[in-house]
């Protein structure tokens, strides 16, 4: 896609109050967490878009979405520290 047609396409979905995420939504550079975009995949599967849906949740709901996943809440848990 060139980008002429994804900023047509981010038009069109702003006009319809429609949000694209991308797991550049809860990548942090600055505190080093990187979601794969499988990990990211898995997290979006759990309701967790971006940043903003880390910092909404308590560290006991983060855990409990992680389940046996570790590492996913892991850094979940560096993302909430760091909220804003």
């Amino acid at each position: 896609m060139g980008p002429k047609t994804y900023e047509e396409l981010m038009e069109i979905c702003d006009s319809f109050g429609i949000r694209i995420y991308d797991s550049k939504d809860l990548n942090d550079k600055e505190h080093r967490v990187h979601f794969s975009y499988f990990q990211y995949q898995d997290a979006f599967n759990l309701g967790i878009k971006c940043k903003q849906d880390v910092w909404n949740k308590s560290l006991e709901e983060l855990k409990e979405l992680a389940g046996n996943d570790k590492v996913m809440y892991a850094k979940f848990k560096i993302l909430w520290k760091y909220r804003q």
